[in-house]
């Protein structure tokens, strides 16, 4: 899984031979001002993009959902 914010992306470690992947990962970014209330409906969204990892092919993107 790679998460994107505010141009910056982590990226989760690799969870094998599962079809239900549970991630219990923190992500820290750094300099990260947080919107107040007036300015919560412009706030930065959150991308986060799931691939299928593969050995002797590159990774499949398998889709993403944005917050």
């Amino acid at each position: 899984m790679q998460v994107n914010f505010l141009g910056m992306t982590h990226k989760t470690q690799c969870k094998k031979k599962t079809l239900y992947p549970v991630y219990y990962e923190t992500m820290v970014y750094d300099n990260v001002v947080i919107a107040d209330y007036k300015e919560f409906m412009y706030a930065s969204q959150v991308c986060v993009r799931l691939y299928d990892q593969d050995t002797l092919d590159s990774d499949d993107y398998l889709g993403k959902r944005l917050h």
